[in-house]
């Protein structure tokens, strides 16, 4: 009794060490996020989500359960994205906290459910370090708005420890807590759509439940209700915001074909993780038969060898099949936007490659008398040189250019890349280079919208007022019912003091999307310019209704009530511009002149 109480305490307390590492780990590789910047879409999915931005509200909350906001049905991603204003405001770095402190409760977790089911420590360490610190996990952890892989990757792995208790011994009751993990993993990604073929993979090992097999299916049917209600719901959120690519831009062959060799590429890079990009161009019909047919070789051949070694080394198929089935949904056979694969894709189909890895290479290299000291020495080393990897790509996370400009020179025939590298540099007044940027982009795709709006942007700001124009209004063609073409066009018009055209432009951008709280306020400008107050204040009041924390709305409506006299009103729409912005200038001075006029 006495040695099993010992033996028992040795067991935790080196479990313990393999938490504390793994945790140390993940903050070696990942703590500089915490000096980073918002990117790519974290400003569509927090600072310019009027219904985020404004922090968790039951309004707010209510809209989390509603919404197919970004193509997306995710409500507790968009709750804890809430959260995060309310604790840290619009700074990035509490955001980035987050994300890091999800991933290591993750790598934690895991090693938790699979150590506790297959009395592997040491192997199911090693998975653990290898998902804590590969880097083709950097996208989902140093990008605020991949919160939803995290989130719904801890209750993943929720639902595993959910279903080895249940497992143990089956019960309705021992059921419920497998639907509810799964539920809630499912309202923070859809990506848990494969999650009952991988409970399926675990009944044939490390469960070894495989003397029920027509059981075992017909015991997924809940769960199997579950996530085919969420695909219904995701494909629909798809096809409002128009992300789902349609058969006739994109035929099923040439998706098959990409689908066939990124399951190769993911592969690849899991071994040899560098030249790692934000997105990667969609090959479309280029690639090479030859390419195509070795994809199909070797992943047949791959599949045909763990279905001969399934009795003596079951786990390697379950890694394998893990890997194929959890991609499936991100494959690219169901297309939404126009990448061809994404690093942020492989944060849960990589646990299947460890898996084989971690079982795998301990077997072989014994077969191979290697000590197992060296055996040790290999996996450290592994592990350093891929954290070493990863702590490096953390780096091109830092700021939207140097994330766009690492895409850009790791890649070729880039024009979405080309386009947002152009846009960002024409935001921080950094034109000549941002024209240079958005001309290669256009030039690549003649219908890359977005790059056309932004060369109209950039030139406008270099005063090149003809060519300017003829930008944007090819944008407006491309894409009629987006309102930003006219925008731009109506603060051109503004620029040249030709306020009649602004407001018609802005009255235009309006019509196309009366939802949007900025066109508002542009024209509440214009009409303040052309001496319309009390439209103007009507306007900017509309604005901020549909926006509450827009700054600028906020600053002008303060200027335009002194203006008429309305001084207390006024001051408010000051202090209030000046609590969302801090270091506004123009506010801190409307404050100061205002509550000096009070006195």
């Amino acid at each position: 009794m006495g040695e099993q109480l010992t033996t028992t305490r040795v067991d935790k307390r080196s479990s313990l060490l393999v938490l504390l590492a793994l945790a140390g780990m993940c903050l070696a590789v990942f703590w500089p996020v915490l000096r980073h910047e918002f990117v790519f879409d974290d400003l569509q999915y927090i600072t310019d989500n009027p219904q985020v931005n404004t922090g968790l509200t039951w309004p707010n909350a209510l809209w989390a359960f509603r919404a197919y906001y970004a193509g997306n049905w995710h409500p507790l991603t968009w709750l804890s994205h809430m959260a995060d204003v309310d604790m840290f405001g619009m700074n990035p770095a509490g955001h980035h906290l987050v994300n890091l402190l999800i991933h290591a409760v993750n790598a934690g977790l895991l090693f938790l459910v699979l150590s506790s089911r297959t009395q592997a420590k040491w192997q199911s360490a090693f998975v653990a370090a290898l998902f804590a610190v590969h880097p083709l996990h950097v996208e989902s952890v140093a990008w605020a708005a991949e919160r939803k892989d995290l989130l719904s990757t801890f209750f993943w792995i929720l639902t595993m420890a959910a279903y080895f208790w249940y497992a143990k011994r089956p019960t309705a009751g021992r059921y419920l807590p497998v639907v509810l993990a799964l539920s809630l993993g499912l309202m923070s990604k859809a990506m848990l759509v494969t999650l009952p073929f991988v409970l399926l993979l675990l009944d044939y090992w490390p469960l070894g439940r495989v003397d029920t097999k027509w059981r075992l299916i017909r015991e997924k049917a809940p769960l199997l209700v579950l996530v085919s209600a969420s695909s219904f719901v995701t494909i629909m959120a798809q096809a409002r915001a128009a992300g789902v690519v349609h058969l006739d831009k994109l035929p099923l062959p040439e998706r098959l074909a990409n689908a066939l060799l990124s399951y190769l590429l993911y592969l690849w890079k899991t071994v040899w993780p560098f030249n790692l990009a934000v997105y990667y161009p969609h090959p479309g019909s280029t690639i090479p038969a030859l390419a195509l047919a070795g994809a199909v070789l070797l992943l047949s051949c791959a599949t045909l060898l763990v279905a001969w070694k399934r009795r003596e080394a079951p786990y390697l198929g379950v890694g394998w099949f893990w890997y194929l089935g959890t991609l499936v949904p991100v494959i690219g056979l169901v297309q939404v936007g126009k990448q061809g694969l994404a690093d942020r894709y492989t944060y849960v189909p990589l646990i299947g490659l460890f898996i084989m890895v971690a079982w795998g290479f301990p077997v072989l290299l014994s077969r191979l008398r290697v000590p197992r000291p060296a055996v040790a020495a290999l996996a450290c080393s592994a592990l350093l040189f891929l954290g070493a990897v990863a702590r490096l790509q953390v780096v091109h996370w830092e700021n939207p250019i140097a994330l766009y400009a690492h895409a850009v020179a790791v890649t070729t025939n880039n024009p979405v890349m080309e386009g947002t590298l152009g846009f960002e540099l024409s935001r921080q007044g950094r034109n000549p280079e941002a024209i240079d940027h958005l001309t290669r982009a256009i030039r690549s795709d003649p219908t890359n919208f977005f790059a056309v709006l932004s060369l109209g942007v950039a030139l406008g700001n270099q005063g090149q007022y003809e060519p300017a124009f003829r930008a944007l209004r090819a944008a407006q063609a491309l894409v009629p019912e987006d309102g930003r073409p006219l925008l731009n066009i109506g603060n051109l018009y503004f620029q040249q003091g030709n306020i009649e055209q602004a407001i018609i432009s802005f009255r235009g951008a309006i019509e196309r999307e009366p939802g949007t709280a900025a066109f508002y306020n542009n024209l509440g400008v214009a009409l303040m310019e052309h001496g319309e107050s009390q439209e103007a204040l009507r306007v900017f009041a509309h604005a901020l209704q549909l926006a509450p924390n827009l700054v600028d709305a906020h600053l002008n409506l303060g200027q335009a009530l002194e203006m008429i006299g309305q001084t207390p009103q006024a001051l408010w729409h000051f202090r209030r511009a000046l609590s969302i912005s801090p270091t506004l200038e123009k506010a801190r001075v409307g404050v100061e002149r205002l509550s000096r006029v009070q006195q």
